[in-house]
Order: C-alpha cells, then sequence, then structure tokens
C-alpha cells in the first residue's frame, strides 16, 4: 500500500461517558486477560509488524472508520522499514461505536481476512476505501469484494466476519483500550507511555527514534 503525505491530523474523540457505558452493556464474554492487555508488551495474540520482543514495543488502538487514523494507516510498515528488528508494532481495534457505526464491522473484517493471513493486507484496503464503505447500506457485498480481491476463500470470510470468535477478538482489543484510558483515535503507546500530543506519522517515528537513542545509551557499559 503506498504511504500517504504525513501531515498533522486530528483525531476522532470518544464522548464523555460513553466508553464506560458501551463497556458495560457488552454481550461478550471476554476472558479478563484479554481485558487487560498492556500497552508496555505485544502478546501472541496481537497481530504483529517486526520484532514482538524488541526493545521499543509500539501499540496503536485505531478505528478503522476514523479519517484521522487513514492518515496514519501504513505507518507500522513504515516504522519497521525504518528501524528494523529494534521496534515491535502492533495494531488493535478500538471502534468508536456511537460516532462510527461501521467501524466494528469493519475490524471484524480485518480479522475475518487476518483468519487467511492477510489482515495488513485487508487493513490497507479498509482504510484505502474508506470513503465507499463508511456510510454504505451494502457493506457485506463490498467487504466480500475486497476479501475477492485479496485472494482468499469468499465463503470462509463470509462466515467468519460475523463469527462470535472474530466479534470477541475485536471487542477484546476495545475493553483493553478502555483500561488503557483511550479517549480517542489514533492513540499510540511506546513501552507503555501514552504519546499525547501527537501532530503527525512524523512525529511519532521522531518520538520512536530519540526512545531507541536513550534506550541504547542506557543499555552501554559504563566508562569508569
Amino acid at each position: 500500500m503506498p504511504m500517504k503525505t504525513w501531515k498533522t491530523v486530528g483525531i476522532c474523540v470518544v464522548a464523555f461517558g460513553l466508553a464506560f457505558g458501551i463497556w458495560q452493556l457488552t454481550k461478550l464474554t471476554i476472558p479478563e486477560n484479554e481485558k487487560n492487555k498492556p500497552t508496555d508488551q505485544i502478546l501472541t495474540t496481537d497481530w504483529v509488524l517486526g520484532n514482538p520482543q524488541a526493545i521499543i514495543k509500539v501499540v496503536e488502538y485505531s478505528d478503522l472508520q476514523c479519517p484521522a487514523c487513514k492518515l496514519y494507516s501504513g505507518v507500522g510498515e513504515r516504522i519497521v522499514d525504518l528501524f528494523g528488528n529494534q521496534v515491535g508494532f502492533t495494531y488493535r481495534h478500538f471502534p468508536l461505536k456511537q460516532i462510527h457505526p461501521n467501524a466494528t464491522i469493519a475490524a471484524q473484517a480485518a480479522e475475518a481476512a487476518g483468519k487467511q493471513g492477510k489482515f495488513w493486507e485487508m487493513m490497507g484496503l479498509l482504510f484505502e476505501h474508506q470513503a465507499e464503505w463508511e456510510g454504505s447500506n451494502q457493506i457485506f457485498g463490498l467487504y466480500t469484494d475486497y476479501a475477492k480481491t485479496l485472494g482468499l476463500n469468499q465463503d470462509q470470510f463470509r462466515r467468519e466476519i460475523d463469527a462470535k470468535e472474530v466479534k470477541s477478538l475485536v471487542e477484546a482489543d476495545y475493553l483493553s483500550g478502555l483500561v488503557a484510558k483511550v479517549d480517542a483515535t489514533p492513540t499510540f503507546y511506546i513501552n507503555g507511555q501514552k504519546i499525547n500530543n501527537l501532530k503527525s506519522a512524523e512525529d511519532l517515528i521522531t518520538r520512536i527514534r530519540f526512545e531507541l537513542e536513550d534506550a541504547t545509551k542506557s543499555s552501554q557499559p559504563s566508562k569508569e
């Protein structure tokens, strides 16, 4: 997926009080360990680019229907291209259900594609075609078309996009974001530290570079 122009962007904000209400109303049973995914670790259940054991771990909480998140799409690939195995990058779903009604099913489409090894590719298509599907009443047909483009088994994709397991994966990410106090999308964490006042993808990359420099200095033996 071609990289976009990296410029200052806004965020999609969670309305005060809505997140807790949605959490309380969830109908899915999510294991406690899934609700409390740490932001300073990359788990085996996470989608990962780069090195999950890297000295720098970046976690993004994002909404596929959020325009600001679209401007950050592909940033994980770029980070890994720049820093190699020094960085591990993971994406977690945080659909803003009250303002983005198609965000949850979009996340389920990505997870369903992931069942066939095409999570990141589907993510790229969903962001690329965000304007096409965000207000569509033919959303399943569009997503099936995207699955066909990626060479997926369409019958399997249609079954899994609405499967309880896939819904639970998305909801687990969402609930973990609430625990991590995500209040806008995209939200990024570097080694567990929430990055506030982020202005652009370039700003994120600069902060990662500083963290790497600090980590490298602290790991060097003292000359005394």
